[in-house]
């Protein structure tokens, strides 16, 4: 499965903006990206303290539906955020705790529990090494290293919003909107492993009145690959914050097709978080 496949990984790289369009009838798109920015500021603040137990399933079939090569990957991770010190700022990492029912163990772990724990210097280069010791266990290794549940929730940050097309698909007076994006700028947010453009685009819904996210859908191309990642958002109450509740991904090149799934609970908060050291 992993021939042919390309590395594809999340960009570190701060942008200058302007602000979003105007958007007419019934509420004015510009102030209902402004409500949701503004709750994806308070996410900022917010996201560095929470950790929650990620359990996830993927499976791989071949491109008419029959199962081939390592059929099935169960992982349970710790899933929380660290600062990029760039856009997205905040970038969700994993620390896998065990593959297909055998726990892992050992230094590998240790120092990556510091790094997602605080206790650790953050810098750049960690946070990438975490994203990339995190996708080292999904089916077609080194393929991906976003499959992460909060990566489009921070296209709606205030300084990145202008980085894409916004177009409002449900009617001006419902409750959730509907609005697609498109990336238009470059150096894009997620690229290849040789830095090529991956341009993004998907839809988010959005609680009109409050800005709150409820889902987001994201999708790249590139070549003949074919990726979508969708999260759902709710309510923990362990913690008080709208969070990831479940995430799914489609995976589709010549070779074959990746469905995973993952589900986010137990939630909860530590004291420490981990910050950007230039």
């Amino acid at each position: 499965m992993t021939r042919g496949w390309r590395q594809l990984v999340v960009g570190l790289t701060a942008v200058l903006v302007l602000p979003a369009s105007v958007d007419g009838g019934g509420p004015r798109q510009k102030d209902v990206l402004a409500r949701a920015g503004r709750r994806v500021l308070q996410y900022q603040a917010e996201l560095p303290h929470p950790i929650a137990t990620e359990t996830s399933v993927q499976r791989a079939r071949g491109p008419f539906g029959h199962l081939v090569g390592v059929q099935e990957r169960r992982l349970v991770s710790e899933l929380g955020w660290v600062s990029a010190g760039s856009l997205p700022d905040l970038v969700g990492v994993r620390d896998v705790v065990e593959v297909d029912g055998q726990p892992l163990h050992g230094g590998e772990r240790q120092r990556l529990q510091m790094l997602l724990h605080g206790s650790g210097p953050t810098t750049p280069d960690s946070v990438t090494q975490l994203l990339n010791e995190g996708a080292r266990y999904n089916l077609a290794e080194g393929s991906r290293n976003f499959n992460l549940p909060t990566v489009a929730l921070f296209f709606l940050h205030p300084d990145t919003q202008d980085r894409f097309k916004w177009s409002r698909q449900s009617p001006g007076s419902a409750a959730i909107w509907v609005i697609t994006f498109k990336e238009r700028a470059q150096p894009t947010i997620i690229h290849t492993g040789d830095g090529e453009p991956v341009f993004s685009k998907g839809e988010v819904e959005i609680e009109a009145a409050t800005g709150e996210v409820r889902r987001t859908v994201l999708t790249v191309h590139i070549d003949q690959l074919s990726y979508t990642l969708t999260t759902t958002f709710g309510h923990v109450t362990s913690v008080d914050m709208n969070l990831p509740v479940r995430l799914e991904e489609h995976y589709v090149t010549p070779s074959g097709i990746i469905a995973g799934e993952a589900r986010y609970d137990t939630y909860r908060r530590f004291d420490t978080s981990a910050r950007l050291v230039q």
